[in-house]
């Protein structure tokens, strides 16, 4: 199952042996690493990424689960330099400093397993001077990962990759088609007065229809890059895996694919909607 983790360490350098850990539990089949953050908390109490997700689709989700973080534990940000997922945490903790909980950045981040609870677990144990290593894996069973970091004393959280995002753009997206056939019924029968008020609420709503349009696009063509990629990376493990290791491989090959299917078929039915609120 895909999921978001966070491991806390008590020194950086530990965070950093986590990391390595991941990488050679990736190497074997036994878990698939798609990308990794780490961030610090430096004697003051300030929250800085020390280790940026690195460039490419399967930064995504480490990255923008990273700025939320980072933006709702009040951290520092240090954006990666041309780094793809720049603008995604960036974004995010920017919301999230501003207390948008429910803004779009954070919203967004629900989908990678981010929450409010994961914030007040994290910040329990990220004292003055220790480290959590963030990291989106796909793992058939929990032994390998907890067993390896549990060596290096991490305290481990887990968050599965969910739908819940995409969920609220459907309802958003049927909340908006209701609300301006509402006031398209109200205009034909208002008055001078009342009429006008109620076409600039219209043109509001519609506003807020082609901004929800312009973000299911985006979240459709993402899923597809996203999943592009994960192929890729599994498929690039199965050159060096055994008989056994390809068997879990392959499973997490089958699971991306559906995830996505069932993801894009999810998103797909907010287009109608939106489609018939933006009309001329």
């Amino acid at each position: 199952m895909d999921k978001m983790l966070v491991a806390v360490f008590s020194t950086e350098s530990g965070a950093y042996e986590g990391r390595k850990a991941l990488q050679d539990l990736d190497w074997s089949g036994d878990i698939t690493l798609y990308g990794t953050a780490i961030v610090a908390k430096d004697d003051a109490g300030t929250v800085s990424m020390k280790q940026k997700p690195d460039n490419g689709p399967l930064a995504t989700g480490v990255g923008v689960f990273a700025g939320a973080l980072l933006g709702l534990l009040g951290g520092a940000l240090v954006a990666p330099v041309g780094a793809a997922a720049g603008a995604a945490y960036a974004a995010a903790a920017t919301a999230g400093a501003a207390g948008g909980a429910l803004g779009g950045s954070i919203i967004d981040a629900t989908h990678y397993g981010f929450s409010l609870d994961v914030v007040d677990e994290v910040s329990t144990y990220l004292v003055p001077g220790t480290a959590a290593l963030l990291a989106e894996i796909d793992e058939t069973w929990r032994v390998p990962v907890d067993t390896r970091l549990g060596e290096l004393n991490a305290v481990v959280f887990r968050r599965p990759i969910s739908e819940v995002a995409d969920d609220q753009l459907v309802r958003e997206s049927a909340e908006i088609d209701g609300e301006m056939r509402d006031l398209e019924a109200e205009i034909e029968s208002a008055n001078a007065k009342n009429k006008a008020a109620l076409e600039a609420q219209l043109d509001r709503a519609k506003k807020r229809a082609e901004s929800l349009q312009k973000t299911v696009s985006e979240r459709l063509t993402r899923a597809k890059t996203e999943t592009d990629a994960k192929v890729n990376a599994l498929q690039e493990q199965l050159k060096h895996a055994n008989e056994d290791q390809k068997a879990r491989i392959e499973k997490r090959i089958a699971e991306v694919k559906a995830d996505y299917q069932r993801r894009s078929e999810l998103l797909e039915e907010a287009r109608p909607l939106i489609k018939e609120a933006v009309r001329p």
